[in-house]
């Protein structure tokens, strides 16, 4: 073999072996690229696994700071101290930072009654009525004026159940009625005090301004338990609940149940069936017990001074029971401890959105303060409210629901006795008759000034609200 023969040899193996190292090279680096990579999906894995044990504490911190915060409001209410609302809008209303002070030491606070007139920039007027106190005349007047006044007022259909304690949904489905359409309109209710500033939308910055009318407490809780017995509805209702309900139970002959003051399956439209009326047609083979039809006319007959002076739980007022009659709850709001007769805290709260959350609390036995102050501290509602009240065409709606029964006046011993067991209602009665004092002198300069007659339109058509929305949308 030549010379050159064996160098080419020797050149293509080292060209070879080249080619060969060259590849372990490759080799190595993709095995180096591979082995960069495990490590950043190892860190990448290690991250996850850290931020998913971060999440996990967050998720564990949050559930403590939320067991803590629950822990803190049962706290503080069996203190007897109430919840602090931020509304949902970041507008605040006049006096809302005071309000809150106050709130926040309402236990340790001396509320005074004042003239201040805490009527809010709105359209919307609520009433919420209390049993026996006058409040359907004041609604014939409202409804009388509104044509005039340009506004609508809603009555509430008492057929329909509504419960004066509400749930949240029920008060927020309330506030969202007020924000449904923008035109100026009243609304009344028997319910008890509702927060719309809590319940209203992020969208809406207005709330209803707030009315109502007390009486004096035992005048209202004897015209409240004579009432009852005179109501055609109510006493078939109250009779139906003695006479079919067993003893100690909730549970009906015919399996249903009572829920408020309606019979499950048995009311149509506020109204007893045939079958089920307390005058004896229907149950058990047309035949009605003796002892459970005795306890109906019980109840019917009874007397006020036997209920009184007896252990009757009709009439009971012993602390912490509850009563949907009194006037404290309806100023103290949707609380089950505002319901308790005689519960401190409930008659403070009272006293403090009677102030700071009411345009005017009138009285009925002092009508014509009642209705100054309502034209002064609320004039696009009650505008020539006197003159209407007391015009030919409104004689025959100023004593609405009167009871027509005549009635032996009360013994001396019985109205003290009930003075006696009414007295935080009273506290709170006095404290709203010198706030209409104070609002009345307020304005009795402005009373004395000559006015000019109120002008009617009572003869303009009256539209409904899609009526109206059809006209402003046509212009």
């Amino acid at each position: 073999m030549s010379r050159n023969e064996h160098q080419g040899q020797k050149k293509s193996r080292n060209e070879h072996q080249g080619q060969k190292k060259s590849r372990n090279e490759h080799q190595g680096q993709k095995k180096s690229r591979n082995e960069h990579q495990g490590q950043k999906k190892s860190r990448n894995e290690h991250q996850g696994q850290k931020k998913s044990r971060n999440e996990h504490q967050g998720q564990k911190k949050s559930r403590n700071e939320r067991q803590g915060q629950k822990k803190s409001r049962n706290e503080h209410q069996e203190r007897g101290q109430v919840r602090t609302t931020t509304p949902t809008t970041t507008t605040e209303e006049p006096g809302w930072r005071e309000k809150q002070e106050v709130l926040l030491r309402l236990n340790d606070t001396v509320i005074s009654p004042s003239a201040n007139n805490r009527t809010p920039d709105t359209i919307w007027l609520f009433f919420n009525r209390i049993p026996r106190t006058g409040g359907q005349t004041l609604v014939s007047l409202m409804k009388s004026l509104s044509a005039d006044l340009d506004y609508q007022h809603q009555e509430h259909v008492y057929r329909t159940p509504w419960q004066r304690l509400m749930s949240e949904d029920e008060q927020k489905n309330l506030a969202t009625w007020f924000e449904y359409n923008f035109w100026p309109k009243s609304y009344d209710r028997f319910s008890l005090y509702i927060n719309f500033t809590q319940h209203r939308s992020q969208y809406v910055t207005l709330r209803p301004a707030y009315i109502t009318v007390v009486r004096d407490p035992v005048e209202k809780y004897i015209s409240y338990f004579r009432f009852k017995r005179v109501d055609h509805e109510r006493v078939k209702l109250e009779m139906a609940v003695k006479e079919k309900q067993r003893p100690g139970s909730g549970e009906w002959r015919g399996g249903r149940k009572w829920k408020g003051r309606y019979m499950e399956g048995k009311v149509v439209s506020g109204r007893v069936k045939e079958e089920d009326k307390w005058t004896g047609k229907g149950r058990e083979e047309g035949k009605w017990k003796g002892k459970e039809r005795e306890e109906g006319r019980t109840w019917y007959w009874k007397k006020l001074e036997e209920c009184v002076s007896g252990d009757d739980p009709e009439c009971d007022f012993s602390p912490g029971s509850r009563s949907f009659s009194s006037a404290v709850p309806f100023f103290c709001g949707q609380y089950e401890q505002c319901l308790k007769l005689g519960d401190p805290w409930a008659l403070q709260k009272a006293k403090y959105q009677a102030e700071y959350d009411y345009s005017v609390v009138g009285l009925a036995e002092e009508w014509n303060t009642t209705l100054a102050v309502l034209e002064e501290y609320l004039p696009m509602f009650f505008q020539g409210a006197r003159q209407r009240y007391w015009s030919q065409e409104f004689e025959a709606e100023r004593q609405v629901n009167k009871n027509p029964k005549k009635y032996s006046e009360v013994p001396e011993k019985i109205i003290k006795l009930l003075k006696e067991r009414m007295g935080p209602e009273y506290e709170l009665y006095e404290f709203l008759r010198q706030r209409l004092h104070l609002q009345y002198k307020h304005i009795a300069s402005r009373l004395a000034a000559p006015t000019t007659a109120f002008t009617t339109t009572s003869n303009v058509p009256r539209f409904a609200i899609w009526d109206r929305m059809d006209i402003e949308f046509s212009n």
